[in-house]
């Protein structure tokens, strides 16, 4: 596990947003606020606690951004779509689609 100093002082070096995967047990809540107390801007929550990806509009677009980084892993539209509905997926989408 990477210790959360190590993610602030990465993300402070390359002025990054960061982005959590939550677990639903209020650990990853607890790191936010860390975080956020470091001045480093909102973070954000992905999964349980967070953006559900399943219901969020940029859902498709996670998707085709997965598909075209990864066409030899992503076998089709219906595949890209359960893949993206994965939190950490999602988020890596939304890094490779530029949100």
């Amino acid at each position: 596990m990477i210790a959360l100093e190590s993610v602030i002082e990465q993300a402070r070096r390359r002025s990054a947003r960061i982005g959590l995967i939550g677990q639903g047990d209020g650990s990853v809540e607890a790191a936010a606020a860390a975080i956020a107390q470091q001045g480093l801007g909102a973070v954000t929550i992905f999964g349980p606690g967070g953006i559900e990806p399943t219901t969020d509009p940029r859902l498709t677009k996670v998707a085709q951004a997965l598909r075209e980084r990864w066409p030899e892993r992503v076998r089709d539209g219906i595949h890209a779509l359960d893949l993206a509905a994965h939190p950490l997926l999602f988020a890596a989408g939304l890094t490779a689609a530029g949100d």
